[in-house]
């Protein structure tokens, strides 16, 4: 009887590969920017522009320089996921306060090309002018050929297919007693 090892080969998708770039919790003033990629205020993201610095302000998040975003709405932070992102059709208008809740999630595409979830936590401070976010973004880099993923994969398939073909040869060796 010969034995056989089957071999599974899985594609990975370009979100299996996705890595976390920055995350946390943060507080954006009012009249700030905010880098996604860094996770560092002053950054070339996103800008939580005041438009009229009055008593009843209003705010919005507008994307800055190449960086594009969309509202995704009132959702379970932790289930969305960067195939998610990576789906989302994204755009360069503003996202008002009024459309931004506690609970709110909106999606980045950031200067560097990574996708960004940002949740709206709560407001702070007087007339609640401080957005209060926690927010992860994820890489969006597919592993170019060469690279240690590709190669990682790579070397993990040639040693089970070496693997398979081992034990496929010792399972079909016969010993032919004339011949000893």
């Amino acid at each position: 009887m010969h034995k056989r090892l089957g071999v599974l080969l899985l594609a990975v998708p370009c979100a299996a590969i996705a890595g976390v770039v920055s995350s946390g919790t943060i507080v954006i003033p009012d009249t700030f920017t905010f880098s996604l990629d860094t996770g560092t205020v002053g950054g070339n993201d996103i800008w939580w522009e005041n438009l009229t610095n009055a008593a009843t302000p209003d705010l919005q998040f507008v994307p800055l320089g190449l960086a594009e975003l969309v509202n995704i709405g009132i959702t379970n932070f932790a289930s969305v996921t960067p195939a998610q992102l990576m789906g989302l059709t994204y755009g360069t208008t503003p996202i008002p306060q009024t459309s931004l809740p506690a609970g709110d999630v909106f999606a980045v595409l950031t200067n560097g090309g990574n996708y960004a979830k940002v949740e709206i936590l709560n407001y702070q401070n007087t007339n609640n002018i401080d957005a209060n976010v926690q927010w992860v973004t994820y890489s969006a880099t597919v592993p170019e050929p060469g690279s240690a993923a590709v190669l990682g994969l790579g070397l993990a398939t040639i040693g089970l297919l070496l693997a398979w073909r081992t034990l496929s040869r010792k399972s079909q060796r016969v010993t032919n007693p004339q011949c000893a």
